[in-house]
């Protein structure tokens, strides 16, 4: 039989494992899945994986105990890669159906639900590269989109995805942190009736005010999102705040050291904890006084128009730090601050009533958080109140609906928070 020293495969339960594609390449008939075998296969990943890191499924091998997400996620993404290469050789008579559109979409919330899991595990964050993740995304997007072009142009018999809205929220937002420019560049082409919609419309909204340097609405609208979309603006949240900074000190009175309450600025650069708010200033050169009655002000350096120079009081390091992080005459670039998670995006991912299955399958899509950023999280309207795992459900009816046609080419609840780090076994 099968054991960990010496493993042996079961082609009947393993799962296809992805290979890259070649100019040689031969895609035979017998080894591309239908697509309602695509979309068993994807159902089974999610449901009996996704979550092994936190307690390994009993009908799993025992190579899938004691795992970290790095290595849930090194799998799903390899064999999701693959559900989605059977589901492109297949095209384009595939490409606008049911099955290939939903597999596509919740492979996009899987990869940034991935962002944050992996983000919220110290041992991960080390490994975790922003920029792999984000390409991607772009490798899942790029065809989904291409997709949703297709089934509006094909009209009837093609599928419209009631989550196409909440996908293109999600696809705006990852332009907007690839490139301002790129947002600009994609939104012409989207319909009219899609750029209407309260989804989109607030996408437009976070891209325009980031474009407009109103950093301030940036960082509401960031507090005001849901969970998904606050993952995706999450790596430009630093930044944000730092170009705050070089705007504030500007804005005061030259030769003045002004003081503001650490509460108070805490608040207006979006940091849920004040340790976090006291850390981020003191790297950007910034002192932060504690008085007697235990309240904390922020004191900002003196600027001298004869010299053109800061001056931030009595310590050469805090002077060294704000003249290379907010003394430049540019606005900065890039923030150098260690990558952390945002404390406000866990509170908005505990307060979910949901597990990461539900998510994957769209049940956050829709679902906001309180007007302070804080309150537990509820659905928008009532299309949003459906069963959370209904979009597995509907993938796996329509797989049983597909005609079985090929080419010759609800999970154990989360706890409270994440456990310590814990290969994955086998799938259909």
């Amino acid at each position: 039989g099968s054991s960990i020293e010496q493993p042996t495969v079961n082609p009947l339960l393993a799962s296809k494992k992805y290979q890259r594609s070649s100019a040689d390449k031969i895609y035979r008939a017998e080894d591309i899945r239908t697509l309602p075998a695509c979309a068993r296969a994807f159902s089974y990943l999610i449901t009996k994986v996704i979550g092994s890191d936190l307690e390994a499924p009993a009908d799993l091998c025992e190579m899938a105990s004691n795992v970290d997400y790095q290595k849930v996620y090194s799998f799903l993404r390899d064999r999701t890669r693959a559900v989605r290469v059977d589901l492109h050789v297949q095209q384009p008579w595939s490409t606008t159906t049911q099955i290939y559109i939903t597999v596509h979409e919740a492979c996009l919330r899987f990869e940034i639900l991935s962002m944050y899991v992996l983000s919220a595990n110290a041992a991960c964050l080390e490994k975790f590269d922003q920029k792999m993740a984000h390409k991607a995304c772009s490798q899942v997007m790029e065809p989904l989109l291409n997709a949703y072009v297709q089934a509006r142009a094909k009209g009837g018999g093609a599928y419209i995805s009631p989550a196409e809205p909440f996908i293109r929220r999600y696809s705006i937002l990852l332009l907007l942190v690839g490139g301002e420019t790129r947002v600009f560049e994609h939104l012409p082409s989207l319909p009219r009736s899609m750029l209407k919609h309260p989804a989109v419309a607030w996408a437009i909204s976070v891209a325009v005010a980031y474009a407009t340097r109103d950093y301030g609405r940036f960082l509401r609208l960031y507090m005001e999102a849901d969970f998904l979309s606050s993952v995706v603006l999450a790596p430009m949240l630093d930044l944000v705040r730092q170009r705050m900074l070089w705007l504030l000190v500007r804005s005061s009175v030259p030769m003045r050291r002004d003081k503001l309450p650490l509460i108070d600025l805490a608040r207006r650069l979006a940091f849920c904890e004040e340790e976090a708010a006291e850390e981020f200033l003191t790297f950007h050169g910034l002192d932060v006084i504690e008085l007697g009655t235990s309240m904390k002000l922020v004191q900002l350096p003196a600027f001298s128009p004869k010299t053109g120079t800061w001056d931030v009081m009595h310590d050469e390091v805090a002077q060294e730090h704000f003249n290379e992080r907010l003394g430049q005459s540019s606005m900065p670039m890039k923030c150098e601050f260690r990558r952390s998670l945002d404390g406000n995006l866990q509170v908005k991912y505990e307060r979910l009533p949901l597990t990461r299955v539900d998510i994957v399958f769209g049940a956050a899509d829709d679902m906001l958080p309180g007007k302070d950023g804080t309150g537990t999280a509820v659905a928008s309207n009532a299309a949003a109140r459906v069963a959370p795992a209904s979009t597995e459900v509907t993938l796996l009816r329509a797989a049983h609906r597909s005609p079985a046609r090929s080419v010759a080419a609800k999970s154990p609840a989360r706890p409270e928070r994440l456990p310590p780090p814990a290969v994955i076994g086998s799938a259909p």
